[in-house]
């Protein structure tokens, strides 16, 4: 079997049982350890060699858009079905 070089991240949901706090900002963005979650993971896959980092976006897409701007590597997918704001 190859190996494998690219990951997908599904982030384009609300975060509705997160109530106020998911609707203000996705997820992926909430902090564990003073980073946000999204961050490690796309530090931890880089280390482990994947090449292509695909993110599906949606609600909040704007905060995904500014994080590809700082880190290289990350590709965006934008889903309108599930886009709840900026």
């Amino acid at each position: 079997m190859g190996t494998i070089k690219t990951a997908v991240i599904l982030a384009a949901g609300a975060g509705t049982r997160m109530g106020e706090l998911g609707l203000r900002r996705p997820k992926g963005f909430l902090e564990v350890g003073g980073k946000p979650i999204i961050e490690t993971s796309l530090t931890r896959l880089k280390a482990a060699g994947i090449e292509r980092i695909v993110v599906v976006t949606g609600h909040r897409a704007s905060f995904y858009a500014k994080l590809a701007q700082r880190m290289s590597g990350i590709e965006l997918i934008h889903n309108r079905l599930l886009d709840s704001g900026s």
